[in-house]
């Protein structure tokens, strides 16, 4: 009910807002054509109109913001303000056509509206697969009781709505993946976790991609379908407790490997240190006392430290992190830690690592890019990943090439932001 009921909300409010834009401005139009403007403006009429303004132009510069708040107010002081766009219309048509110019009007918008609502409902694969997603999800019992350690892991974007829309948050976390390289990755790193996993496929995934990806990450007997209909199969993965709490073992070491960090070993940053020092004088917290990093990086004192209270951030080395010591960041701002080796822009690359990070979260991998000259020309972003849960151990994969002649070479760098981060097992290597 909840998820139609959204539905028609989502057809029928584009064309109500417009038909409340439009009323709003012709009465505003005629109330300062008239010469009894400011006690129109400052009547309920006027405020309203005012209001409706306001409300929408408060909106317009959070387009992501998704609020029934908004949705209601403004639907309602819509159907108020359309009403002086039919008024008008009246008014202002020729003879001929006054008659019918309201019903055809209103026909108009009906028809917007019942097209709509229409494509939401019947057409759309998008929303038949959630809505059969959402009816599994409240019917298996095997999510009826909350369980604080249980994983969905899945490709669909809107994963977090589906299982609200479900009633189902409390019981099951969800962690989105970009593309099913990344869900295998994913795979391999959650069976060291005491985690109940459940992976969420499109009916396409699980016909061309599943059975491969389980069997490389999983014995056979590890893995069964739960569940599933017409377009999505969902699987439940069992954990081999031999494994469970466990370090991630680190990818054995490769020719191609130029990067293969564990942070299990660290060095104090020398205190005269150039970025030290700036970021010393902005009263970050963390150079307060000796910062242990490993050998070869260094905090970057240009990107990041943007901390409304810079002196409760923290920066270094844990020992009992993800597997084994781990890199830790802890925060409201950000900070930004770079591999001070050059490598060549002229090669094909690809990384990968593993971090936890509270909800809301965001770790992100840079490339300062570098001219002939040694000279900073630019950094580009290679991938950018937001946590969700202290529990939760995501992957993370990314391939780059640079497309731009001028780049000669590049540092890697790692942006920590807005909460608690934990990251290990950073690999890049170059592809042959």
């Amino acid at each position: 009910m909840l998820e139609n009921l959204n539905r028609i909300f989502g057809a029928c409010f584009p064309p109500l807002v417009i038909l409340g834009w439009l009323g709003a401005g012709i009465f505003l139009y005629t109330a300062f054509r008239s010469g009894k403007w400011r006690k129109k403006l400052t009547g309920a009429e006027g405020f309203l109109a005012l209001l409706l303004l306001f409300m929408m132009a408060n909106r317009i510069p959070n387009p992501a913001i998704i609020s029934f708040r908004y949705l209601i107010g403004i639907g309602i002081l819509t159907l108020f303000w359309s009403v002086w766009l039919l008024r008008w219309s009246w008014h202002n048509c020729p003879a001929s056509l006054r008659r019918w110019r309201g019903m055809l009007l209103l026909a108009l918008v009906f028809g917007i509206c019942l097209g709509g609502f229409l494509k939401e409902i019947r057409l759309s694969k998008r929303t038949r697969r959630e809505t059969e997603i959402i009816r599994f999800l409240q019917k298996s019992r095997l999510f009826s009781t909350e369980h604080s350690k249980r994983v969905l892991l899945g490709t669909t974007p809107r994963l977090e709505r589906i299982l609200i829309t479900a009633a189902r948050e409390r019981e099951i976390e969800p962690l989105v993946i970009e593309d099913e390289r990344g869900l295998l990755g994913n795979l391999k790193v959650t069976r060291y976790a005491n985690q109940d996993i459940y992976v969420l496929l499109s009916k396409t995934q699980e016909e061309q991609y599943w059975p491969a990806a389980a069997m490389a990450a999983f014995p056979e007997d590890r893995w069964k379908r739960i569940g599933g209909g017409q377009w999505f199969g969902i699987y439940q993965i069992h954990q081999t407790k031999s494994l469970v709490g466990l370090p991630i073992p680190m990818p054995p070491y490769q020719k191609q490997h130029i990067i293969h960090e564990n942070f299990e070993h660290g060095e104090i940053v020398d205190p005269a240190n150039e970025q030290l020092q700036q970021l010393r004088e902005k009263g970050v917290g963390f150079t307060r006392s000796p910062l242990l990093l490993p050998p070869g990086w260094l905090p970057d004192a240009g990107h990041g430290t943007y901390e409304p209270k810079p002196d409760q951030m923290e920066l270094k080395l844990i020992p009992n992190g993800i597997s084994g010591t781990s890199l830790f960041f802890s925060g409201q701002g950000s900070g930004t830690v770079f591999r001070t080796a050059y490598f060549p822009a002229d090669r094909q690359y690809r990384g990968a690592f593993i971090f936890q990070g509270s909800p809301g979260c965001l770790l992100e991998i840079f490339a300062y890019l570098h001219g002939r000259d040694g000279k900073f020309i630019r950094s580009e972003k290679l991938k950018s990943l937001t946590g969700n849960s202290n529990r939760q151990l995501i992957w993370g994969e990314f391939d780059w090439k640079c497309s731009s002649q001028e780049v000669q070479s590049f540092r890697i760098a790692v942006h920590l932001a807005k909460g608690t981060i934990l990251i290990d097992n950073f690999v890049l290597k170059e592809l042959q």
